[in-house]
């Protein structure tokens, strides 16, 4: 899957791909006021909004994915740098898509162009998350997590993109 990638005749991107990925820090935690400091190291919860899902825990919503919805997990690496971003990738109607917290998206470089700069080599490989115990402060991520899916299924469930694309003009 190396520097592959695909372009399509039309372009199928939901959520944030549309929004502004800016706007998801206006996605707050509804269990923050409630979540103990002392589960984590420095006793500061990152988990406010949901941009740390894009930069610091993508890593927890890529794990909530694919434990909701059964994806291919997989993880881009810039340069040796092995955690750049984490996300999914399912197919529909025979293309590749992927999904992160943005949503979902058939642009390749919708996803990854955040995290290259110039040349920059990278690959992208699947990567299997395992049943590796989460420290507690993760779990109140994953938590998060898993509640932006809930609350927002249209954003991230690949089976309903036919309906989506019925109600929106997708652009090339």
């Amino acid at each position: 899957m190396s520097n592959n990638i695909k372009n399509f005749s039309k372009k199928i991107s939901t959520g944030y791909y549309l929004k502004g990925y800016h706007k998801l820090r206006c996605i707050e935690n509804k269990q923050y006021e409630e979540i103990n400091l002392e589960d984590f190291e420095d006793g500061d919860n990152p988990y406010d909004d949901a941009w740390i899902f894009l930069h610091g825990s993508c890593q927890l919503f890529a794990l909530a994915l694919q434990r909701k919805y059964g994806y291919l997990a997989v993880n881009l690496q810039i340069n040796g740098n092995s955690n750049a971003h984490y996300f999914c990738q399912s197919s529909y109607k025979g293309k590749t898509v992927y999904i992160d917290v943005r949503g979902i998206t058939t642009d390749l470089n919708d996803v990854i162009s955040e995290f290259i700069y110039k040349d920059y080599d990278y690959k992208i490989i699947k990567y299997n998350f395992g049943e590796e115990r989460l420290s507690k402060a993760d779990e109140h991520g994953l938590k998060f997590a898993e509640q932006i899916i809930e609350d927002n299924p249209e954003f991230y469930d690949v089976n309903r993109l036919e309906s989506f694309e019925k109600n929106y003009k997708f652009g090339d």
